[in-house]
């Protein structure tokens, strides 16, 4: 009897949990009934926080500090939760190339999913370190920054990058927002093959066309344009510690918002599917037969 008892307790915990891994909807719910695609959970100080962003970059069991978290949060206008920073899911059904991860924006997270929603002043103040990469004139405005500390466990940090806008990309114009990741005060993020920083101006048809994407031609979401997935590899050394910093905003006003999406090989999870979930669960019932057999 003790012995099937434990067969029994081995089912009860490994089948729901292998169950919940199949479920793609598992994590975020949609903001509201007006968003399509993507799942958003926005920094409100409750169900998410800027350490949730964090682990969401660098995996579980990273030790870290947050040195700053400086980024619009509100309520809409039907008491929900807003912000300029959260963390995406189902991004790959949003078209835009990454399963999940942290997203980030001059305006608000939720925008690129909802219909005619291109602009979200807060008043908020620029980042002179923006101000530095952005050919904005007055400089940037509307900064959402995301500034910590961690203890490298490995050698290297991939992050997968899409950056994304309503800004028109046709033409050199002085509204030049602009995004950066700072690793120890240098810029690591860099168009691919380049030495161009991640501005509005620095995409287009015939501004690193390669990795540019039309709007019209992305149907799962609302950006005027975003960009393919960028590949960013940040070398490390086991044990150091580094500074990292997180920026974005508008460049020479606080209207029509960008944004930034990064995915880490931590967040989301995959979920198991299709045949692989009906295999782990036939190797389950097939072991507790085994076992049963033997012990009886």
């Amino acid at each position: 009897m003790k012995k099937i008892a434990i067969l029994s307790f081995i089912l009860l915990v490994s089948v729901p949990a292998l169950l919940a891994q199949r479920d793609p909807g598992t994590g975020p719910a949609p903001l509201s009934a007006m968003q399509t695609n993507a799942s958003i959970l926005p920094v409100d100080g409750t169900t998410t926080s800027a350490a949730d962003l964090v682990e969401a970059l660098l995996g579980p069991d990273v030790p870290y500090t947050i040195l700053n978290a400086s980024f619009f949060q509100g309520l809409d206008s039907e008491n929900q939760p807003v912000s300029a920073a959260g963390l995406f899911r189902d991004g790959l059904q949003a078209g835009l190339g990454l399963r999940g991860g942290v997203v980030m924006s001059s305006g608000l997270i939720h925008h690129p999913f909802v219909e005619n929603a291109i602009n979200a002043q807060h008043g908020l103040p620029g980042d002179p370190d923006l101000d530095a990469i952005s050919t904005a004139p007055d400089g940037t405005f509307d900064a959402a920054v995301l500034e910590f500390q961690f203890t490298a466990q490995g050698d290297l940090w991939p992050l997968r990058i899409v950056f994304g806008s309503f800004e028109q990309s046709n033409a050199i114009i002085d509204y030049d927002d602009a995004f950066a990741l700072f690793v120890n005060g240098t810029n690591v993020a860099l168009i691919p093959g380049t030495a161009d920083a991640m501005t509005v101006n620095n995409f287009g048809p015939a501004v690193n066309e390669d990795f540019f994407i039309d709007g019209s031609d992305s149907p799962g979401n609302e950006l005027g344009w975003h960009t393919t997935p960028m590949g960013i590899d940040v070398p490390l050394v086991a044990g150091q510690t580094y500074t990292v910093k997180l920026a974005i905003a508008d460049g020479d006003d606080t209207l029509v918002d960008s944004f930034i999406f990064l995915q880490s090989p931590h967040y989301p999870p995959v979920p198991l599917s299709g045949w692989g979930l009906y295999l782990a669960l036939g190797l389950i019932l097939a072991g507790a037969v085994f076992m049963a057999r033997r012990w009886m």
